[in-house]
This record gives structure tokens, sequence and C-alpha cells, in this order.
């Protein structure tokens, strides 16, 4: 593995390593070394240059949002009327416990939210607060009923050969 580089040259055991603690990473590194044909030193290696590389940034724990009161996941399209409204209407959006992600966009919208509430009237409380932030100049959202899994995981790609083609072009499932 080269690290160092914008695009780092992962080899096909960086690629197991990488989704095996995406799927679980609790798994201890002498079953992972098993899955990859590796020991467990030589595992530990490899996500520790993954960790300095930045390739694995942090380890976290999926909650279920249902169980701990949160049945509506909505998504919020936000626009502000002035690109200089955008850093206070991040600021704002910070202290709004029930938005979990917000993110640039473009098109019809600056910002698009991720908010988790208890119920539709808690989801409207939050737009009111959102329509209230200096900046906000529209909205629209999109609601889940119920809320359903995310994909927290990037699934990699494995170059493959067209049988006829020999070094051919390479082809890429969606992501």
């Amino acid at each position: 593995m080269k690290l160092g580089e914008e695009h780092p040259d992962l080899d096909d055991i960086d690629r197991q390593i990488l989704a095996l603690m995406q799927e679980n990473c609790r798994l201890p590194l002498a079953k992972i070394g098993e899955k990859v044909r590796l020991s467990a030193p030589s595992v530990m290696e490899r996500v520790k240059k993954l960790e300095d590389g930045g390739i694995i940034t942090a380890y976290r724990a999926v909650v279920n949002a249902r169980l701990l009161g949160k049945d509506i996941t909505a998504f919020i399209g936000v626009s502000t009327g002035h690109p200089h409204a955008i850093g206070t209407f991040e600021r704002e959006i910070e202290s709004l416990d029930d938005v979990l992600e917000c993110h640039h966009v473009t098109g019809m919208h600056t910002l698009i939210l991720k908010a988790k509430t208890r119920n539709t009237s808690s989801l409207e409380e939050l737009i009111s607060r959102i329509r209230s932030i200096e900046g906000w100049c529209g909205r629209r959202r999109w609601w889940c009923f119920p809320p359903t899994p995310s994909v927290s995981r990037y699934r990699w790609w494995r170059r493959r050969r067209s049988p006829s083609a020999g070094d051919g072009p390479r082809t890429r499932p969606c992501i």
C-alpha cells in the first residue's frame, strides 16, 4: 500500500480488511487475519497504515434510532438567500440536536439536512426552527416512513477483466 498519494494504491488484502472492518470493526485482528490469510500482527500493521494514511478515520457505534424514540427520518433541502449567509446558517444548524448531517449541494438547494425526530409534530417544530435562522430562503422536505437503514460503508469494487478483451477496459459496478 502506498500512502501519501491523493488516491492510495490499495491492494486486494487492504480492500478485504476494509470491507471486514466496515461490516464489524470489533472483529478481532486474528479473525480478520484468518479471512485474509495473514497473521494478526500483519493485519495490525496494515490497519495502522490505513489509519495513519487517513483511510480509516474513526470507529463508531451505529445505534437504532427507533429504539431511542426517533421514529421519523427526514431529508430537508434548504436554500439560503446569499452565499454569505451559509456560515451563519451552518453554525445555527449545529445547535439543533435532531439534525444529524448537513451537506453542501448544487442545484435547487444550498444544503441538504438529514434529521431524525420523534414524530411529525417534532419534525414540524424543527422545520419552524430552521425557518427562523437568519439566511433561510426556502426548503423542501422528504420523509422516510419508517426509517430505513442507510448504507454506511463504502462498497469496494474490484477491477475485472473482460474474458475476451485481455487487458481491455475495466468495469466498475454502481456504488
